[in-house]
This record gives structure tokens, sequence and C-alpha cells, in this order.
């Protein structure tokens, strides 16, 4: 359960990630893992840099010399009201009020071998979960919803997707930087197409400005160490360049196209922002901007450009063209296929709230930005301004 090696996981999570993304400091966060058994019941809980633990349970102590926490406490009960919050969170909760204190709670155990939390899967799991939490304390703009079930997934619109994953492959992969730089473009170029052919395609930047930086927090928290599977300096892990990839590891067209995707891309084009050495990468994407609009930005790619890199991109990256007829085979299955989450989620994730002036105010007076459909809301605020929606 809460073994020495997990513990030692965690340290090597925590200090992986200490630095790797300005501003984000892990150890800024109270956390509580849950461990549940194969029944969903409670059977302990670790509290990692938690204020006051005595306000959610009776806390047992463990060391922290030679680690990066400032506290640890063990538990083999809670008091009944946290106990019963904790029971109504599926997997994780990244901004719920525990003992008076904002909580980033991940559950362990359940039976089920990914959040075993034994498993370095899990330990890099609970620190892409962590990053959200500090997304949703520092970034601005933070999207809440998204309509999956209506994104375009259209033939040509996939075809320019898989000649992004081309390019990203390229930019992160080669030791030339004439040739990374070309790919960068030709990527800066798809991008920009499918933009201004579906303004929906933002759904990308979106994913990639929220998902794809927590990969990247991955990859950099992991560095060479390859326990850590594929985050280990494998950026284009995820990738799918060649749409028979997809297939055989039985991916659907809308998962990957429409949401799996976006956590490599995301991760591949901030590698490629350091690989080019821009600065304030992290700075500009918690001020709003996606990772694509930096590197845009950065390599002044134009409407003018447009046009010719996205055609040199079909040329160096379909040489025997056929991407199209994969695109449209693509494009087919997609029509057949339930939402992405599955038809009980209806395809919409977080749908937009429209809010009176009276609940902005409240908000604003709570310290949160109204930045419209991107505004995150931390739970305890949304109760008392708007109501919890029951």
């Amino acid at each position: 359960m809460w073994t020495e090696a997990v513990l030692a996981n965690l340290a090597t999570g925590y200090t992986g990630a200490t630095g790797v993304w300005e501003g984000f400091d892990p150890g800024a966060y109270p956390a509580l893992a849950v461990y549940r058994t194969p029944d969903n019941a409670f059977t302990s809980a670790l509290a990692i840099n938690f204020p006051s633990p005595e306000a959610i349970g009776e806390p047992t102590p463990l060391s922290v010399e030679g680690t990066p926490f400032t506290s640890l406490h063990y538990f083999t009960d809670l008091n009944a009201d946290i106990k019963e919050r904790i029971a109504t969170i599926p997997r994780f909760d990244l901004d719920t009020g525990l003992g008076g204190v904002a909580t980033f709670v991940m559950i362990a155990g359940g039976g089920e071998e990914y959040f075993e939390p034994s498993s370095l899967v899990w330990t890099a799991t609970f620190m892409h979960e962590l990053f959200h939490r500090h997304q949703i304390v520092q970034f601005r703009g933070f999207f809440t919803g998204q309509d999956f079930e209506n994104y375009p997934f259209t033939a040509e619109n996939i075809a320019l997707a898989i000649l992004e994953d081309r390019a990203l492959r390229e930019a992160i992969t080669t030791g030339d930087a004439g040739i990374r730089e070309t790919a960068a473009r030709r990527f800066a170029a798809l991008r920009m197409a499918r933009l201004d052919a579906d303004s929906r395609v933002a759904h990308d930047n979106d994913q990639e400005r929220i998902e794809g930086t927590a990969r990247y927090l991955e990859h950099r928290m992991a560095g060479d160490d390859t326990r850590f599977f594929h985050h280990a300096g494998n950026y284009e892990w995820g990738l799918f360049g060649d749409p028979q990839q997809r297939q055989e590891m039985q991916v659907p067209v809308k998962q990957y196209f429409g949401f799996i995707r976006f956590y490599a891309s995301g991760a591949a084009v901030l590698r490629t922002l350091d690989l080019l050495g821009v600065a304030g990468v992290a700075e500009s994407v918690q001020g709003g901007k996606s990772p694509a609009a930096v590197l845009i930005e950065h390599l002044g790619v134009t409407g003018a450009d447009v046009s010719q890199l996205v055609a040199d991109a079909r040329a160096a990256y379909d040489q025997d063209d056929t991407l199209m007829a994969a695109a449209e085979q693509a494009a087919t299955a997609a029509a057949s296929e339930e939402s992405v989450f599955g038809d009980s989620a209806g395809g919409v994730v977080g749908e937009p709230i429209v809010l009176t002036d009276e609940q902005v105010q409240c908000l604003k007076d709570h310290g949160v930005r109204v930045t419209g459909s991107g505004t995150v809301i931390p739970s305890e605020v949304h109760e008392e301004c708007i109501g919890s929606g029951e």
C-alpha cells in the first residue's frame, strides 16, 4: 500500500517535476492519496504537505527526511464527513475542500493495475493530474467546456492532422537544426490551414494547452529514467503519424483525433519550442496562449506562407499519395462510432455556464477572473456563487 517504494516513487515524481515548468512547485499544493479495495471500500490515505492533517482524521506522521515533502501523514481512517466526500470521487479531484483546505485528491487501488500505487505509471498520472491543479490556480482562460462529439471528423481535417503528426515527429527527432525549423514551419502552416477551414479546430489548441502541457511535464519529470516507459525522452510516443498504427492499437477514430492525440501533440509542440530555444513559453501559455500559437508567433508564419508550406508538407510527408484514402476510411469509421467518452457523455464535457451580473461579481469578489468559456471555478466558490447544480 503506502510502502517505502511507493513513497520513493512519489518523491522521484515531485523532485523530477520541480523547476521544469516556471511557477510550478508541486509541494505548494496539499494532496491526499486514497487507497481503495476492488469494491471501492476505503482502506487508508496518505496526506502530502497537508497543513492541518488532524482536521481530516487521526494522523500518523511519517518521516520526510531525504524527501522533497514538507510533511507526510498516514491515515487508517478519516473523519466521517471527509470519508463521505472522498467516496464521491471516482479517480481524482483537482480541487476539493477537505478540512477547510483546497486539496488535490488522487485515488489508488480499486483492483485496476493502472491505479496500483507501486507502479510508476500511477506516479506519472499523479503528477499529471497535480499539474492540472496548478493550471486551475495559475492559468488564465483555462478551458472547461468542449463539444467533443461535434469535432470535425472529416477526411480533409484528419489528413492534415496526420501531416501535423508527421511534421512534429520530424521536428523533435532530427538532429539537424535546419530540418527542425522547416518541419516546425510546416506544422505551423498546417495548424493555421485547419483553423481557417474550420473554427472547431480551436479544440486542438485548447486541449494541447491543458493535456499537452501536463504530458510535457511527465516527460520532463521522467528525464532519462527509463522506468517511466514511454515518458522517458520519447516525446513522439502517441503521435500516430501512420493511420494503420491507430488501427493496430485499436484506438477509435474519435478517441484519437478528438481527445487522445492532444496529449502527445501538445507535448511535442512544447518540445519543439525547447529545441528551438524559445524563451518565455510557460509565461505565454499560462497567460492564455496555446503552445501552437506560441510556436506560430515565434516562427513568424503568416497567412501568406500557409499555402506553400502545406503543399511542401504534403510533398514531404505523403510521397506515395495514400494519406487521403486512409483519412477517408477514418472519416467513414468515425461516422458510425459512439461519442468520444461513450453515449452517456453525450459528447460534451463541461457544459459552458451563462452567468448573471451578480454571479460574475461574486466570482470576482472571490478572486476568480471570468474570461469566458475557459474559466475554471473552484468547487467551493462555484457552490457559493452559482450553486451546486443539483
